[in-house]
């Protein structure tokens, strides 16, 4: 089975909702059927393609396929690697902000990949 992308999990909320708001399904199936995108992002989603910045940082720190997964416990809060480190708490502290910009999102996110590949090549 195909999985959603980002774009068609929106959309199928959109509609979920004007079907609601049109009053042709209740409150309880709405609530029922509705993706909640956070949850989406952080179990189902399998690239960052089209994610807005803030989701986009949500991605790479929370999903199993973003960069984050590639990092240890370590050098995500300790002194193993401060410099990839430094990058995963600016991806952290940008997910948390209403409207990140988006150069700063994926300039982390490009530092954060040069650190994790320098390290996978001295290994």
């Amino acid at each position: 089975m195909k999985t959603m992308t980002y774009k068609e999990a929106k959309s199928y909320n959109r509609k979920l909702r004007n079907a609601w708001l049109a009053d042709k399904i209740e409150s309880e199936e709405y609530y029922a059927k509705k993706i909640d995108i956070i949850i989406f992002l952080r179990d189902e989603l399998e690239t960052d393609e089209n994610l807005p910045a803030r989701y986009k940082a949500c991605f790479h720190v929370r999903n199993s396929n973003g960069l984050g997964s590639l990092m240890s416990i370590d050098e995500k809060y300790g002194f193993a690697n401060l410099f990839a480190q430094y990058h995963y708490e600016e991806l952290e502290r940008l997910m948390r902000l209403q409207k990140p910009s988006a150069w700063k999102v994926n300039f982390h996110i490009r530092e954060l990949a040069k650190a994790i590949n320098n390290r996978q090549e001295q290994a």
